[in-house]
Formats: C-alpha cells, sequence, structure tokens
C-alpha cells in the first residue's frame, strides 16, 4: 500500500486509511515523495485529480507542536480554500483546531485571532495580505507555502498580492506550486521563490475534458429559457451547473427556474459567506438540483458529482469555455456540457473555441420544433397521459408546483457542422435525415 509505505506519521496514515484511500492518483504518486524528501515541486495537473492531497499530506506531515504559523496555502477563491482547508482538517484531526481558513467576505477580526493560534493557515491572496498588512498574521516562521491553482491566481490578477506575501515568508521554505498550465507568470515566480524546483507534468485541464460529452443547441433568443428548462427536464442530472455571464444574469436566471418547478439557485460574488457556504453546502448534499453560477463565483468547486454543465450565456473565450465544462467530467466520471446558442455570432464565436480546443461539438439530439413547443411551467396535457400531477419539483424536490403557460414560437433553424476534429459535429441524424451537412459560414 502505497500511504503505508511512505513513512507518514501513524495519526496521518490512520485518516488517509479511513478515508478509503490505499493507492494513489498518478499526481499523488509523483509529488509526495518528492515534498516529503523536503523539495520543491512545480506540479502541473488538472483540477479533480487528487492535488489537494498531493501537498495537504507532506504538509501535514511536517507538522510540529510549534505556536506559530508553520504552514501557508494559498487558492484563488474562498469555496477552493474551504474546501483545502477542510481536507487538511480530516487528515490531522488533532491539529484540525490549529487549520484556519481566511477569505473576504466576512469580518476580519476574528479571522485575525483564529491566526493568532494557527500552525496552518488557508487563504486567498488578498484576505491574507490584509491580514499581514493589519498585523493580524505572522508568517515569518512558515516552513512550507503551498499555491493551488496558481496559474487561477494569475488570471484573477494576483501577481503583486502573491509576490507582496511571499516577502512575509522566510527565504528557506519549501514550497509546492499546483497549476494546470505553466505560464511564464508561474516560472518567474518560481525563479523568485523557489529552490531548483523539480517539475511533475501530467494532463492539463485541457485533457480532463476529453470524457466530457459536448452539445450545442441553436435556438431564437426568444426561446432561450424554454430550451435550458426543456434540456433539464429531458437529463434529470443528478446535480447541473448553469453558466451567465453577470451576477444580475444569474439571480434572475435561478428565480425563473424555480418558477418553472426546478430547485435552483444562483451564486455569485454579492452574496454574504453564510449565504454561499448554504448554498454550496445544499448543492452538495443534492437538496439543491440547479446552481446558477458567474465564472468567478464557480472558481475552485470540485464536485463528483455534477453530471451537466449548462452554457446558458457564452462563454468570453476558449479558456473561460474549458474552465466552465471542466466542473463536469471530475474523478474520471463521464460528463455532459451542453452550450445554448441564440445568433450567429454566437454560433461563429463557438466555433472558434472549438478550434481552439480540438475537441468536437455535436448538435444536441432534439427537433427544434420539439424545444419550441415546450410548456416551460408544465409539461404539456398530452405528455402526462394519465400520470397524477405532481406536486414537487421536476427532479423529484420541492420546487414550486407546475402550471400551465403559454407556448411560443420557434426559432430559427441551427445550422449543422460536419464531424471534424475541433468544430462542430452533425449529431445522431433526426427523424427522416440521412447524412450530415457541412457548418455554413
Amino acid at each position: 500500500m502505497f500511504f503505508d509505505s511512505i513513512g507518514l506519521k501513524k495519526e496521518l496514515a490512520d485518516a488517509i486509511r479511513a478515508k478509503g484511500f490505499t493507492e494513489p492518483t498518478p499526481i499523488q504518486e509523483k509529488a509526495i515523495p518528492l515534498l516529503l524528501m523536503g523539495e520543491d515541486v512545480i506540479a502541473q495537473s488538472k483540477t479533480g485529480s487528487g492535488k489537494t492531497l498531493a501537498f495537504g499530506v507532506p504538509l501535514m506531515d511536517v507538522l510540529g507542536e510549534e505556536k506559530h504559523v508553520q504552514a501557508l496555502v494559498l487558492a484563488p477563491v474562498r469555496e477552493l480554500a474551504m474546501q483545502v482547508a477542510q481536507e487538511l482538517r480530516t487528515l490531522r484531526p488533532s491539529m484540525a483546531s490549529r487549520v484556519a481558513e481566511v477569505y473576504g467576505g466576512v469580518d476580519l477580526e476574528p479571522q485575525g485571532r483564529a491566526c493568532a493560534h494557527a500552525a496552518v493557515v488557508v487563504g486567498t491572496p488578498g484576505r491574507v495580505l490584509d491580514l499581514l498588512n493589519r498585523k493580524l498574521l505572522n508568517l515569518s516562521h512558515v516552513r512550507f507555502v503551498g499555491l493551488d491553482e496558481a496559474d487561477k491566481m494569475f488570471e484573477m490578477g494576483f501577481v503583486e498580492d502573491l509576490d507582496a506575501i511571499m516577502a512575509h515568508t522566510p527565504r528557506e521554505k519549501q514550497t509546492a506550486l499546483f497549476s494546470a498550465t505553466i505560464s511564464i507568470e508561474v516560472e518567474n515566480l518560481a525563479s523568485k521563490e523557489m529552490h531548483h524546483p523539480q517539475i511533475v507534468r501530467l494532463s492539463s485541464d485541457d485533457d480532463s475534458i476529453s470524457n466530457i460529452k459536448q452539445y450545442y443547441v441553436s435556438v431564437d433568443w426568444r426561446d432561450q429559457l424554454k430550451a435550458l428548462c426543456f434540456m433539464l427536464d429531458k437529463e434529470k442530472p443528478t446535480l447541473a451547473m448553469i453558466f451567465t455571464k453577470t451576477r444580475i444574469a444569474a439571480d434572475k436566471l435561478s428565480r425563473r427556474l424555480s418558477s418553472a418547478g426546478f430547485e435552483a439557485e444562483g451564486i455569485h460574488g454579492d452574496l454574504t459567506q453564510a449565504q454561499r457556504t448554504r448554498i454550496m453546502g445544499e448543492f452538495k448534499a443534492g437538496k439543491l438540483r440547479v446552481l446558477v453560477a458567474t465564472n468567478v463565483a464557480a472558481r475552485g468547486l470540485d464536485i463528483p458529482e455534477v453530471t451537466h454543465v449548462i452554457n446558458y450565456s457564452l462563454p468570453e473565450d476558449h479558456r473561460a469555455y474549458t474552465h466552465r465544462i471542466g466542473r463536469t467530467g471530475r474523478a474520471e466520471r463521464e460528463g455532459k456540457a451542453i452550450t445554448i446558442i441564440t445568433s450567429l455570432h454566437d454560433q461563429k464565436e463557438l466555433e472558434s473555441m472549438a478550434r481552439r480546443t480540438g475537441f468536437e461539438l455535436v448538435r444536441y439530439p432534439a427537433e427544434e420544433s420539439e424545444i419550441a413547443a415546450y410548456n416551460v411551467r408544465g409539461r404539456a396535457p398530452e405528455e402526462r397521459g394519465h400520470e397524477t400531477p405532481r406536486p414537487h419539483g421536476r427532479f423529484g424536490g420541492h420546487g414550486r408546483p407546475t402550471h400551465s403557460g403559454r407556448t411560443t414560437h420557434g426559432g430559427r433553424p441551427p445550422s449543422h457542422g460536419g464531424g471534424r476534429s475541433g468544430g462542430f459535429g452533425r449529431g445522431p441524424p433526426r427523424h427522416g435525415s440521412t447524412g450530415q451537412r457541412p457548418f455554413r459560414r
């Protein structure tokens, strides 16, 4: 057994065994021995690959009884910081009370008091820097620094914050940097802060979406909500994430989905931390089946039970597209991603993203007339047959009862693509159709 053979503290080894982990993931197998030997490590690995344990096991193994902060972990967003902190607590139960998590959206002072007694601080760069500037956090004795999703922190503009934070740490320390890509910013930070780092290269996020089936559906803009509800009703996902561009759009869409009988809530940066924690807890527990999110709010979320991602609005570029759909298909599971397009401009943009990522998107197997005839506020009577009307939400929960509603007209016919890699492909032939036609330019 890998974890029994690498000389871990008994408490740590017992905790890993209790979790049911016997064999490591590829990133754990490569990174853990290097970190246990005291090496600095740069690890390129996709999200959902077990990287938290890859740096968490060595980090928790080196912790002593000293009363100062011994380790710092930085993450791009508070949800990821919370996940990492909780994982670390389960690895060393006796040290659980000395793992502090710090992030924005809550009072600073209680977090400062938690840091005063912490052995490990896990936080977002902005809040960690605030605590340092107010002298509520002392990193002068830190022996281990972990940077989780470093590429995302650079994308979010934390370059200067990271430099300032690292300046508060000792020169002699161990650093573990985990990133989906090895960018110039990652290399620059490594040259300044790391000592002859060992490079561990596995697969990137682009590779991790290979087990995700990707579809597009083209509808008139007036049928956009109808298309979304149709697919949720047809697919019946275990958990689904719906992406919008703005916070206002996320709130509006979640309300409209709730009115249509789906168990949905929106999550974005304007919510209080208590609201975000409640929503994420209900989503992970399956009490809430549909999460409407913005790009930033969804960063770092690792929920293997998410079976579907739907792009209600088009992402801004291929990187955002890859990040969005990467919320499904986690931990080697299969996932499904569907993008709704409502204009020729959207269609061209999505084809460009498909080329950049090198993956094929196929037409969602549904007639547009079928979507146009769909009743958003409840299945049509002829579809119900003798079924007793359901008093609950469409996923069996406690959504608002369904009602009859008007049916709007359908939109323009979608264009279809060939089956080449990195573009649009034709889905299963529609009834009465035998062939493919090239993507309309």
